[in-house]
């Protein structure tokens, strides 16, 4: 699709686009009005033109061309999909101006961008929508609910079991270890983001305001990776914002262990995390003492 999109509402005709560069004070504004607060444009920048694998991003503009109204959005990631590698996109920033909603301009502007990016392999959407947002998308956009769990796990990290002969490392800045772990363990990771070092480098290691220490658990004389974790720790709580376990729960229990002491050690009193219900990375959360919770 070109740039030269026009969308029609009985309120009007307006041009809509894929996002340049030079939008980005028009994004930011918009953010401000939509949201009523500022976005750093430090994070815009990490997540769309600092993200390796691109951005997805359709512009509505007013009838002048000026200003922002509408902005439809998401990062796309690099994804195994039974083997074969595909385009899945998170949606996120999705956002209107008030003087334009209830117009129908959202909803087409969702249209366009679908029109734009979906297709090839570009496979799947998804994304976490407050509810008002979800039942719009439900009415207009065929939204639908995933049927998969995802389950909310949590523990003291004073409590937390399970032992191994491993060492507990700080990786500090993925490499080649985690692209060749990823290669070893994708066929057990049917449908997810391909999580090798260039994601784990952008998502995590760049990010401009959070701070997160990547651990690994290595085993044997040459110290092999055998799976690894992203930890973010605020005051005495900490999250596991991602982690790579083998379908081996002693030996993630063993890892798990070692992590939480090494926080427990830091002051955590609280480390939390959310895995698929039914996949084996709850089962080695399980055996490590983290109990499944309500959130």
């Amino acid at each position: 699709m070109t740039d030269d999109i026009v969308i029609e509402v009985p309120a009007g005709r307006f041009p809509a686009r894929p996002y340049r560069p030079d939008d980005e004070e028009r994004v930011l504004e918009l953010w401000r009005i939509a949201f009523g607060k500022e976005l750093p444009v430090e994070i815009w920048r990490w997540k769309y033109a600092r993200n390796p694998f691109g951005s997805r991003i359709l512009l509505c503009l007013d009838e002048a061309g000026d200003a922002a109204i509408v902005m439809y959005s998401g990062v796309p990631f690099r994804t195994n999909w039974n083997g074969r590698e595909v385009e899945m996109v998170q949606l996120m920033d999705i956002m209107s101006h008030p003087d334009h909603r209830k117009t129908g301009l959202f909803v087409k502007t969702a249209e366009a961008f679908f029109d734009c990016f979906a297709g090839g392999e570009s496979v799947l959407y998804y994304g976490i929508p407050g509810l008002y947002h979800f039942e719009i998308g439900a009415k207009y956009l065929a939204y639908s609910r995933l049927d998969s769990d995802v389950a909310f796990f949590q523990a003291d990290p004073a409590q937390v079991v399970g032992s191994g002969r491993g060492r507990l490392c700080d990786e500090g800045t993925p490499g080649r270890a985690f692209d060749a772990l990823w290669d070893e363990q994708a066929a057990n990771y049917p449908l997810a983001v391909v999580r090798n070092s260039a994601f784990l480098r952008w998502r995590f290691n760049d990010h401009p305001h959070r701070r997160y220490t990547i651990y690994g658990w290595r085993t044997g004389l040459l110290g092999r990776l055998r799976a690894w974790a992203v930890v973010g720790v605020e005051d005495a709580s900490a999250r596991i914002a991602d982690l790579l376990l083998p379908p081996d729960p002693t030996l993630s229990a063993g890892f798990l262990g070692r992590v939480a002491r090494a926080l427990s050690k830091q002051g955590v009193q609280r480390l939390e995390t959310w895995v698929p219900g039914g996949h084996f990375a709850a089962e080695g959360l399980q055996a490590a003492g983290f109990v499944r919770s309500p959130e």
